[in-house]
């Protein structure tokens, strides 16, 4: 699932060991999506997307759709590369 993160703030109360890093890091807002080869529950997960901001950023659900539509497709991009090398 999608982790989505609108301030330092947040960050701090969520994830409270790498709030010093991301304030030393200027990673103030993310929204992070897996790479996911699949629509299956069981689809391999290939990697993670992060779409990090330097300033407190407010996603929207379009925005967030629209980034996971990113995140989607380059998922697909991934696997028919892994696809066509393995095919060699």
């Amino acid at each position: 699932a999608p982790v989505v993160i609108g301030g330092h703030a947040e960050y701090a109360a969520r994830y409270p060991a790498v709030a010093d890093w991301t304030e030393r890091n200027s990673c103030r807002a993310t929204a992070i999506f897996p790479l996911v080869a699949g629509a299956a529950a069981s689809a391999p997960v290939l990697g993670v997307v992060a779409f990090d901001y330097d300033v407190d950023h407010a996603f929207t659900d379009d925005e967030c759709a629209y980034l996971g539509a990113l995140a989607e497709l380059s998922a697909q991009a991934i696997d028919r590369a892994l696809a066509y090398e393995a095919a060699e």
